[in-house]
């Protein structure tokens, strides 16, 4: 579907307020399609998951016309990436029970079953699928909600670079990961997917699939981005009113 003209001003004010605030907290981001430095850039890191698969060009047929990602710096030193990989299918659900989200250029003789949830059957989206992973911060820059704030950034970045229909992450099933996927990240909703075979761990997984839609997506930034404009201008009529003569 084609953004409107409205929709591609509202992604650049967002990137453009993202870019602001973190330029004020020291931090440089560098936008790429390069999968393979990705790949380079988190192998070399402390304290991470490493490399799935699913943005893995060794594993995937990765290119620039379906993959971006970012990297963080400050002071010259990298302090965050994240990564996301367009597919476009007509059923998402049976690109994860047949493996291929996860692997796409080998074409393996055996098969496991991923143990898809009942619900997860009736999950049903199609078109162009924004799939994230590989969000990394340095220990010494957590705390600051920097996850939520740079999933929110890529996602928006990827309607425009991909045109999006739909977002989606794997997280691993735990009420930590539930509360900070609908909390602090964002998301609409996040289902449960599979518990069985999960190939990017090469074991067995209880895994919930975090989605939003373009709309949404489009939405919640709109609706950012209206908060932010209309602090501002509270705190402009504050500093505007005249000081009360002090009582005698």
């Amino acid at each position: 579907m084609r953004l409107s003209d409205e929709e591609l001003e509202l992604i650049q004010s967002y990137v453009e307020s993202v870019r602001t605030r973190a330029a004020a907290m020291g931090f440089s981001m560098t936008l790429s399609s390069d999968a393979n430095a990705f790949v380079d850039f988190l192998h070399a890191q402390e304290a991470t998951h490493g490399v799935s698969s699913i943005h893995d060009p060794s594993k995937c047929h990765i290119t620039p016309d379906n993959f971006a990602w970012f990297r963080v710096d400050r002071f010259g030193v990298g302090v965050a990436c994240h990564a996301i990989r367009m597919i476009e299918t007509d059923d998402f659900i049976e690109e994860v029970r047949t493996h291929r989200v996860f692997g796409d250029i080998e074409v393996p003789w055996d098969f496991e079953d991923v143990g898809l949830y009942p619900e997860a059957y009736d999950l049903r989206f199609a078109g162009r699928i924004g799939i994230g992973g590989g969000l990394w911060i340095h220990p010494n820059s957590r705390g600051r909600n920097l996850s939520a704030v740079f999933s929110k950034l890529l996602r928006i970045i990827g309607i425009r670079r991909f045109r999006l229909d739909h977002y989606v992450s794997f997280v691993l099933n735990t009420g930590k990961r539930q509360q900070w996927s609908l909390q602090s990240n964002g998301q609409a909703r996040i289902p449960p997917l599979l518990n069985g075979y999960y190939p990017p761990y090469g074991a067995n997984k209880d895994i919930l699939l975090t989605h939003c839609t373009r709309e949404e997506m489009l939405t919640q930034i709109r609706q950012e981005l209206a908060s932010a404009e209309a602090a501002i201008s509270a705190s402009h009529t504050e500093g505007d009113r005249p000081a009360m003569a002090e009582r005698a």
